[in-house]
């Protein structure tokens, strides 16, 4: 890929500005410096001018070309349209991550660990692990990640052009998703005699990313394409050895760091993680000793026969894939004659080392199968054919090795993921733990969990998958699922698969009744009664202090909501009166709400009802999240009369006309619930009539108390 327009000199633009109201790298005025000081540096490089646009949730930035460097080493934003503030006090977290990126600044945007993976390869395929490091690499990889985490690419001016970033994200994405971390015979062990030569297939296309010497430990050793070819020498040690192959330049690999600052972007130094690798142990057999040619025997003297001339010996070692030995491991071995029958020798198991000799066998043709794993290990369907030379001992013969896949087990819990309850609100999410033991270190497998309706039977009404590679015996994989309206009042029941590479599913575990793996989705209700001063009439004029008994369902028990009581014209959505307070939710199931600032003596004569809206709180704080709302503007049960003294409620037409309540102090009105406020609707009823006289009611605004 060429870019020959990027080595026309052109001339530098100074400072990091940005066009337009929001700039994906913004640059905050009054730098800050002290004895740990971090500084941006921009590109030094005058290449090219110009600016990129992108997209999210209908909101597009610009931006121009600039390159960030942190302490000199280049550097990626994971938090567009966040001013960046030059200077000093930037901190790192290498856990950052380890779940997600968060606090990000004005965009806000979590970045999950699978997430953070990619971005890991991008950053190292698309600038770090290039050869080309002139910046309009790093440029377009800044792009390319931002278009990872969601950003759209919309338009490119200057030196770069759409068409490039197509480009470069095609030759970046390709390697990236073909990014293989261990060589197919990554700790593998081997036997091999002196001066005897091995091959090893790589099938998955990693090995030419390795640095493996010529010559080590009495080893030597030859790459062809994807065979790696080992020859033990004399002076290959007994012992086993391992030989640990990595990545050719490791200069990138390890940890990624996570910089921040509070008020500046957020920034990732990537490195990657799983770098590649390849594994084997090596260890080595004497080479067999020639037998020494028997002299002619005179003719006179008939020959003896050895016993054990026409016997040998085999022998295999059995291990897992940490190579170590497997006890216990039953072996079947049968002999193959010479019509191409079989006949079974007998069953052997290995010893507490894992190995296993078979002596007195005769000169021919055999095989040998496992029959039965040692506990908590996969059957191997590995069939050895081997031969017996005559005379060969037990020391001489040549080694097989088994190894054994263990049998993963997967179980799990679900929870409430904000409070680590078994019920959830229709706003809150569910957290499912697949706990995942007896993994194989270093290989690739796909966790899969699906959510079921245990009221309706219905089955995997949500599926999410997630793709690890084992970097433990043990490990938790973390999935979180919404609240869908269609589970609302019913228990969700979660069920786990754990797959191989090529889709077979190893372990599994789904029960209705496994209480570990069910959340109930709550259906909260409402039922109240409005009454001022006990009754559902009071007269015009007089003190009415207004009270609402709200009789609950399916709420939690001992949380603490806030409260939202709304007065509104009968009929109408036209509120007239508000008042706000906190209450905690007890066993009784009922909640009297004494609204001290709502008083009916200003309230022009009428029929009105009463609005009920609780919320969640959060540290002390209500939320926006609406746990229940009754809003029933012709509610009988919620609503009250305020009459004239002595005379019946006038009664209205189509024709009549009915004067609009203006507020006395109109307040903008609040989006979220503010906590131990009271807002009380303020009406001023004005006609002027021939002689002219006026009047007013004033709804009195007052501070409350929650009782």
């Amino acid at each position: 890929m060429k870019f020959p327009k990027f080595m026309k000199p052109k001339t530098l633009f100074s400072g990091l500005s940005v066009a337009g109201a929001i700039g994906l790298f913004a640059i905050a005025n009054g730098s800050q410096v002290s004895a740990d000081t971090i500084t941006w540096q921009q590109s030094t490089d005058a290449w090219s001018e110009g600016m990129m646009h992108f997209e999210r949730d209908g909101r597009e930035s610009r931006s121009k070309y600039v390159v960030l460097r942190l302490n000199d080493r280049v550097v990626f934003c994971l938090d567009p349209w966040t001013p960046v503030v030059e200077g000093a006090d930037y901190d790192y977290n290498e856990s950052k991550y380890t779940k997600d990126v968060t606090n990000l600044g004005e965009a806000n945007v979590p970045i999950d660990e699978a997430t953070f993976r990619r971005l890991e390869l991008i950053a190292y395929y698309g600038y770090y692990g290039s050869a080309d490091k002139r910046d309009w690499r790093a440029v377009m990889t800044q792009a390319l990640i931002w278009n990872e985490m969601g950003y759209t690419p919309k338009q490119f001016t200057g030196d770069l052009t759409m068409t490039d970033f197509e480009n470069f994200k095609a030759e970046v994405m390709e390697k990236v998703n073909n990014h293989q971390a261990f060589t197919s015979w990554n700790g593998s062990s081997q036997v091999i005699q002196k001066g005897q030569t091995i091959e090893l297939t790589d099938e998955n296309n990693v090995i030419q990313k390795l640095s493996i010497p010529s010559t080590q430990d009495g080893y030597t050793f030859s790459l062809n394409g994807n065979v790696l070819s080992i020859t033990a020498t004399q002076e290959a040690p007994a012992e086993s050895k391992t030989f640990t192959f990595t990545s050719a330049d490791t200069s990138y690999e390890g940890a990624s760091l996570v910089w921040f600052k509070s008020g500046s972007q957020t920034v990732g130094e990537f490195k990657i993680k799983d770098g590649n690798i390849g594994s084997v142990s090596l260890s080595t057999l004497p080479t067999p000793t020639p037998p020494t040619p028997t002299p002619p025997t005179p003719p006179v003297t008939p020959p003896v026969a050895d016993a054990n001339e026409a016997e040998g010996a085999f022998y295999l070692r059995k291990t897992n894939t940490d190579k170590e030995g497997l006890a216990g491991v039953e072996f079947e071995v049968f002999q193959i004659k010479e019509d191409g029958s079989e006949s079974s020798i007998g069953k052997f198991k290995t010893d507490k080392d894992g190995l296993l000799t078979v002596e007195g066998l005769e000169a021919g043709k055999y095989y040998v199968r496992e029959v039965k794993a040692a506990d908590g290990y996969k059957l191997s369907d590995k069939k050895i054919d081997f031969n017996i030379v005559a005379g060969q001992k037990a020391s001489a013969a040549t080694a097989t090795l088994f190894q054994n896949e263990r049998v993963p087990v997967i179980k799990t819990d679900a929870t409430n993921a904000q409070t680590g309850t078994k019920a959830v609100y229709k706003f809150e999410t569910k957290k499912e733990v697949a706990h995942l033991t007896n993994l194989d270190v270093g290989k690739t497998y796909t966790v899969r969990t699906y959510e079921n309706d245990r009221d309706t039977k219905k089955e995997r009404i949500q599926v999410q998958e997630k793709k690890i590679v084992a970097t433990a015996h043990e490990m938790d994989v973390e999935f979180e699922y919404p609240v869908l309206e269609e589970t609302i009042g019913h228990w969700s029941v979660f069920g786990e698969e754990l797959l191989d590479e090529e889709g077979n599913i190893l372990a599994s575990n789904f029960d209705w009744n496994n209480d570990r793996e069910t959340v109930y989705n709550r259906n909260p209700k409402l039922n109240t009664i409005a009454q001022v001063n006990g009754k559902k009439v009071t007269n015009v004029g007089e003190d009415g202090k207004v009270s609402d008994t709200i009789k609950y369902q399916d709420f939690e028990k001992g949380s603490q909501v806030f409260v939202r009581l709304e007065i509104a014209k009968y009929g109408t959505d036209e509120v007239v009166g508000t008042y706000e307070t906190t209450a905690t939710i007890d066993e009784s199931g009922e909640l009297v709400v004494n609204a001290e600032t709502l008083n009916t003596k200003d309230l022009p004569a009428g029929k009105y009802v009463l609005f009920e809206t609780v919320f969640e709180m959060k540290d002390g704080k209500p939320t926006e999240n609406v746990i229940s709302k009754e809003r029933d503007n012709k509610n009988e049960d919620q609503s009250f009369e305020v009459v004239k003294p002595n005379s019946e409620l006038p009664k209205t037409d189509s024709n009549s006309k009915t004067l609009k309540p203006k507020p006395v102090s109109p307040e903008p009105k609040s989006e979220l619930p503010k906590t131990n406020t009271a807002i009380t609707g303020g009406i001023v009823v004005a006609g002027v009539l021939a002689l002219g006289a006026a009047g007013y009611f004033v709804f009195k605004k007052r501070n409350h108390k929650a009782q």
